[in-house]
C-alpha cells in the first residue's frame, strides 16, 4: 500500500482522515474490518465522532443470554 500522508492536526478541530485509507487503517486498528460505508462514516465524523457513535450503542446481545 502507497505511504498516504497523516492527517492534520488543529487544536480545538474535529480530526478527520483525508483520504479512505486513513479511515480503513483506523478502522482496522478499532474492530479488525472496514467496509466502504464504515470508511465514509469515520470520514464525516472524524475519529472521535465516530468512537463516541460506536460508544452510544447498546451492548450486543450473546446468544443464549436471554
Amino acid at each position: 500500500m502507497p505511504e498516504v500522508p497523516a492527517t492534520s492536526t488543529h487544536p480545538g478541530r474535529t480530526q478527520r482522515p483525508h483520504f479512505p485509507e486513513q479511515a480503513a487503517r483506523f478502522l482496522h486498528q478499532a474492530q479488525f474490518s472496514s467496509s466502504d460505508d464504515e470508511i465514509a462514516q469515520v470520514r464525516a465524523k472524524g475519529y472521535e465522532g465516530w468512537l463516541t457513535a460506536q460508544m452510544a450503542q447498546p451492548p450486543p446481545r450473546r446468544p443464549g443470554t436471554g
